[in-house]
Order: C-alpha cells, then sequence, then structure tokens
C-alpha cells in the first residue's frame, strides 16, 4: 500500500514511541549497572551455593521449641552456654520473659504470632535475637578477609569497578563491607562485631532477668 499525506504523522508517532521505549530501557539498564562509585551489585544469577539460607530456613540448626525451659533465666543459669532455640513471640513463657523480650524488640501485642526470636544462653545470661529476612541469628559472624570465588568473578567484570558488594554475595554473615576495586574485591570497612560467642553483638540482646 503506497504512503499517503494521511498515514505519515502516523507512522511517524509510531516510530517516535518505539524510539522512547528503546532509550528508556537502555538508561534503566545503564543505571543498574553504573551507579557512581556508590553503586550496588546484586547479580541475577548467583551460583546456589553462596546465597546463605535465611535465619530459619534449615530447622536442623535449631533444638525442638518444647525442648525450652519455660524458665529461661534459670535454665541460663545453669547450662551458663547454650544452643539456640526458635520460640514464636506469643508462645514465650513465663509471662514476665515475653513482656521484657517484646519491649526489646518493640513488639506489638497483635504482631506476637508472626513474630520469632532465637534465645540462647551466655555466659549464664539469656539472649535473644528478632528473626527476619535481613538478620543472621544463626551463624557467627565470617570474620574471613579472604574473597569467595564469586565476589571474585564479578568484580572481574571491569563495568562492575567501584561497585558495593551485596550479603548475597559476599554471605550475610560477614564483618565486613566489600567492593571491586581494579578489578578484585577489597574490604572498605567493618560493618559488624563479635559477642564473646562469634555472634554479631548488634542483633543479640540480653533480655535482664527481673530483680
Amino acid at each position: 500500500m503506497s504512503e499517503t499525506p494521511g498515514n505519515r504523522p502516523c507512522r511517524w508517532i509510531i516510530h517516535l514511541i518505539i524510539f522512547l521505549t528503546f532509550f528508556l530501557l537502555s538508561f534503566l539498564l545503564c543505571s543498574c549497572i553504573h551507579h557512581g562509585s556508590e553503586k550496588m551489585i546484586m547479580p541475577s544469577a548467583v551460583p546456589e551455593k553462596v546465597i546463605v539460607k535465611t535465619a530459619i530456613a534449615d530447622d536442623t540448626l535449631l533444638p525442638d521449641v518444647g525442648s525450652a525451659s519455660a524458665d529461661p533465666w534459670s535454665r541460663c543459669a545453669l547450662e551458663i552456654n547454650s544452643g539456640q532455640s526458635l520460640r514464636k513471640v506469643a508462645d514465650l513463657d513465663p509471662a514476665e520473659f515475653k513482656r521484657r523480650v517484646q519491649i526489646t524488640f518493640m513488639i506489638q501485642e497483635a504482631d506476637t504470632e508472626t513474630s520469632f526470636v532465637i534465645e540462647r544462653c551466655m555466659n549464664g545470661k539469656v539472649y535473644a535475637c528478632l528473626v527476619s529476612e535481613r538478620t543472621n541469628c544463626v551463624e557467627p559472624l565470617d570474620l574471613s578477609t579472604e574473597p569467595n570465588d564469586t565476589m571474585k568473578d564479578i568484580c572481574s567484570n571491569p563495568e562492575l569497578d567501584n561497585g558495593i558488594l551485596t550479603p548475597r554475595v559476599t554471605g550475610v554473615n560477614s564483618a565486613f563491607e566489600w567492593v571491586c576495586h581494579d578489578g578484585a574485591p577489597v574490604i572498605t570497612r567493618r560493618i559488624a562485631e563479635p559477642d564473646p560467642a562469634g555472634y554479631d553483638k548488634a542483633l543479640w540482646f540480653e533480655i535482664p532477668k527481673p530483680e
């Protein structure tokens, strides 16, 4: 069909829409990769071996909830140091212990059925960590200053230089912030400190016994 003066504007508009769509997609893609010196590297295909499990993904790491003493303070006074127990906040006992956990982590009563803490004994005292997808309560901090193979592979891409490696790559329990620099992963700063048992002390709080 021959082109007429009537359909020329329509074809011009279609071409303009296609061009703008392509330009927008290209801009968004470049923004994800090049974001100055503070870009975050979140690869879409990280090998399964470096995707660290969430705090309660592996139940074998935690003892049966029912094995925990009804009085954590008395238990910790005897056991001094112990393994971890996963507890629903609504099920915490005695009531004073539940109340103090709620105060510590600012948990409303309406949220106790969907909130979980992991408790453990350390030096004869009770400590608790609020479980979430962004916290690593289960594993001790990783103090290694050696990068893993995935970090090395990612930083070998020159387009990702100065990019900050996310916890999905470094491991959620890494005590350091890692950045790609000149083709290699390097530590820029320390972001977590261990408690005497090796866990992130910013996540674990003592639940004091009533006087």
